[in-house]
C-alpha cells in the first residue's frame, strides 16, 4: 500500500532549520504539502516595498508590518503572504511565528501567482479565520478585498481601481 506522508510545520520549519532547502528558497507548505514560489519580478517587489511603507506609514503605530515572512494558519499550513499586517506583540512575534488568530489583513501582490493566491491560498485563509485578505491583481490593475471568513470562502468581495480609497478593516472606526 502507498501512502503520501504530510509534512507539520513543525517538521518543515526543521527542516529549513537544519538546512534541507536553500536559504533563498521560497517556500510555502499548504496541506502537508511543500509549493517551491517562483522569485519575484521586480515590479513584485516594488509593489510589495511600496505597500510596506505605505501601511508603516499610516498604520504603524497600531500594527506591526510584516513583509514575506511565516504565517501558520494551522499545523499542516505556512504560508509567506507578500505582506501581513499582525496585531502588536512586545517581541514582534520573535518568540514564535504569527499564527491566523494573530492576523489583522493579508496582503497577496499577484501576477502570475493570481491563480494560485485565488484558489489555493484564499480559501485557507478563510478556513484558517484570518479575517481579512487583499488580492492585488497587478495586471488588472484592481485591488480584491475579500471580508468575513467563513466555511472556507468570504462573505464578501468588493472591488478597488486606481484612485479608489481602502482601508483595513481593522482600523475602519
Amino acid at each position: 500500500m502507498l501512502t503520501k506522508r504530510k509534512l507539520s510545520v513543525a517538521d518543515f520549519l526543521l527542516m529549513a532549520e537544519s538546512g534541507l532547502f536553500a536559504p533563498d528558497e521560497r517556500l510555502e507548505l499548504l496541506d502537508g504539502e511543500v509549493y517551491v514560489m517562483s522569485p519575484p519580478s521586480p515590479e513584485h517587489a516594488g509593489m510589495v516595498n511600496r505597500l510596506v511603507k505605505l501601511l508603516e506609514r499610516t498604520y504603524g503605530e497600531r500594527c506591526i508590518v510584516a513583509a514575506q515572512n511565516p504565517l501558520v494558519l494551522d499545523d499542516y499550513r505556512l504560508t509567506e503572504p507578500d505582506v501581513a499586517l499582525l496585531k502588536p506583540d512586545p517581541s514582534f512575534y520573535a518568540a514564535s511565528h504569527p499564527s491566523a488568530q494573530d492576523t489583522l489583513l493579508v496582503i497577496e501582490v499577484s501576477r502570475s501567482s493570481l491563480h494560485y493566491d485565488k484558489t489555493e491560498k484564499l480559501p485557507r485563509y478563510a478556513e484558517a479565520g484570518v479575517p481579512e485578505v487583499w488580492i492585488l491583481d497587478v495586471d488588472a490593475r484592481q485591488l480584491e478585498v475579500y471580508l468575513g471568513p467563513a466555511r472556507g470562502s468570504y462573505r464578501q468581495r468588493t472591488l478597488y481601481y486606481p484612485g479608489e480609497a481602502v482601508t483595513p478593516s481593522a482600523f475602519v472606526r
